[in-house]
C-alpha cells in the first residue's frame, strides 16, 4: 500500500486542527500505517474499517492519553518484531519521539534509543548530510554528561563520522569505515551503543562474516556487540528479512571460535609433552 496525498487531505486538515499537530507528523503517521502491509493493518484496523477511516481514527485517538499509549506501544512492538528498513525506522522514531514529548510519557530504553536516533539525524541534516544513513551512535558519560559520536554512510562511496557534542563531522572514503575501529574498538574504550540501525548491523555482520571473529583484534568489543544483538533480537535471519542480504550466523561462529580457543591449549600441551 502507498500513501496517496489526495486521499487523506481532508482528514489530515481535521487532524491538524483537533490535535494541534503539524501536518508533516499527520502525514508521517499515514505513511507508517500504509508501509506496514496487510498483516499489520489487520491488527491496527477495526473490523470492516476502511483504510482512510483507520488512519483518521488513529490520528484522532492519539490525542487521548490512553489511546496514545496503545498507539505508541503498537509501533514499539513493531520495531522489535520487524527491524524495518532505514527510512521507515527513522519515520517511526520521529513520530514516537514527538508523541512522547507530551504526557503521559513512555520511559524505557527503547524510547531513549529512538530519541537519540532522531536527535543525531537532525544534527546530520543540519550539517548538509540529509541523505546520510546512520549506522550506529555510541555514547560515553563524562563529568555527569553523555557525549555522543556515530558513523553514517553518505552516498555510494563516502562515510561520515559525526560528533554532535563537539558540533563536528569528518567525511572520508567508506572503504576505511572499518567496523573493528569505529564500533568494536570504541566499545572496548568504554563507549556503549546508544542506537544502531539495521544498516549498521548489516555492515557489522558482513565484516565479521568476511573476516571471521578470530581475525578481529577487538574481541571483547565483538562480544559486547553480540550481547547487544541478542538483547535486541538481531540475528542473521532478521538482517536478511529486513535487507534481503544473507550473512553468516555470528552466534554460531562465536561459539565455534570459543570451542576452538579452548582446544588450542590442549593441542599445545600435547605437543610440548612429546
Amino acid at each position: 500500500m502507498k500513501y496517496e496525498p489526495e486521499k487523506f487531505e481532508s482528514s489530515g486538515e481535521r487532524v491538524e486542527r483537533e490535535l494541534g499537530m503539524e501536518k508533516d507528523l499527520s502525514r508521517d503517521i499515514c505513511n507508517m500505517l500504509n508501509a506496514v502491509g496487510g498483516g499489520e493493518w489487520n491488527v491496527a484496523r477495526l473490523p470492516g474499517e476502511s483504510e482512510a477511516h483507520a488512519v483518521e481514527r488513529m490520528c484522532r485517538e492519539i490525542n487521548n492519553p490512553e489511546k496514545k499509549q496503545e498507539f505508541m506501544q503498537f509501533w514499539l512492538d513493531y520495531l522489535k518484531r520487524k527491524q524495518p528498513e532505514y527510512g521507515l525506522e527513522i519515520q517511526i522514531a520521529r513520530v514516537l519521539t514527538e508523541l512522547n514529548s507530551l504526557p503521559p510519557k513512555i520511559q524505557n530504553p527503547q524510547m531513549d534509543e529512538l530519541k537519540v536516533l532522531c536527535e543525531n539525524k537532525e544534527f546530520l541534516d543540519s550539517q548538509k548530510y540529509q541523505g546520510a544513513i546512520i549506522y550506529h551512535i555510541l555514547k560515553m558519560e563524562a563529568h555527569g554528561k553523555d557525549t555522543y559520536q556515530g558513523l553514517a554512510e553518505y552516498g555510494p562511496d563516502r562515510a561520515v563520522s559525526f560528533f554532535p557534542s563537539a558540533h563536528k563531522t569528518v567525511e572520508f572514503n567508506i572503504g576505511y569505515a572499518y567496523t573493528d575501529k569505529y564500533l568494536f574498538g570504541m566499545l572496548e574504550e568504554g563507549y556503549e551503543i546508544a542506537a544502531m540501525t539495521i544498516n549498521g548491523h548489516l555492515d557489522a555482520w558482513e565484516e565479521l562474516s568476511r573476516w571471521g571473529i578470530g581475525a578481529i583484534p577487538h574481541k571483547k568489543g565483538v562480544a559486547d556487540y553480540l550481547e547487544y544483538c541478542k538483547e535486541n533480537n538481531i540475528s542473521a535471519a532478521a538482517i536478511k528479512a529486513a535487507t534481503g542480504w544473507e550473512v553468516l550466523d555470528l552466534f554460531k561462529m562465536a561459539e565455534l571460535e570459543k570451542q576452538d580457543s579452548a582446544y588450542k591449549p590442549h593441542l599445545e600441551n600435547r605437543h610440548n609433552s612429546r
